[in-house]
């Protein structure tokens, strides 16, 4: 399981379970076992930032890979994180292009838009979905959230993280030090 957790990286879930999916592809090979399955869940505005990544996914011959895009048509996280009285998130909304038809483009077929909270319609589409990754390596479903429907998300807090240190309590002289940590690599030997 791999997750960027409430740090606001867009574009990482592709990017993660392309290594992932090749990590275990080569495990796989090495044991002779059947390849493990791979799901990628991201929203539209996050997926948007690494669709290049499709082409890597192809050319590295990702194996058993779903992609669950959730579509909202907006940037989801980043609208949730104006809250305040009289805040208003532009810049928030969103297009996107038919993920079923991009993805066909990069020779992944059988992708599905699914609009319902259908149970038996919902199962039938991940049992396809699961069934064309394994056999084209990769799938997608495309996940058309209700527009009246909003994400329950909490802001992340430093009472909740307190490894968290908060940037205002920090003592820094930006003359003299750097914002960056160093790492001790080896007996003497800094690296910045």
């Amino acid at each position: 399981f791999l997750s960027s957790e409430h740090l606001g990286i867009m574009g990482y879930a592709i990017n993660s379970g392309l290594a992932a999916s090749l990590s275990a592809a080569d495990k796989a090979d090495i044991s002779g076992e059947s390849t493990p399955k791979t799901l990628i869940v991201a929203g539209d505005g996050g997926i948007q930032m690494s669709l290049n990544e499709l082409a890597t996914l192809k050319d590295h011959g990702a194996k058993n890979v779903l992609v669950v895009i959730i579509v909202n048509k907006r940037l989801g996280r980043v609208q949730n994180e104006t809250w305040g009285p009289r805040v208003r998130a532009d810049g928030c909304h969103i297009g996107s292009p038919d993920y079923v038809k991009l993805f066909d483009a990069y020779s992944y077929p059988n992708g599905s838009v699914v609009s319902t909270s259908n149970p038996e319609v919902i199962a039938e589409t991940i049992k396809s979905s699961w069934n064309s990754a394994k056999e084209h390596g990769c799938c997608v479903i495309e996940l058309v959230q209700d527009e009246h429907v909003h994400p329950v998300m909490h802001k992340l807090s430093i009472k909740h993280r307190p490894s968290l240190i908060p940037w205002e309590s920090r003592n820094r002289n930006p003359s003299t030090e750097s914002m960056f940590p160093s790492i001790k690599i080896g007996l003497d030997s800094e690296f910045q």
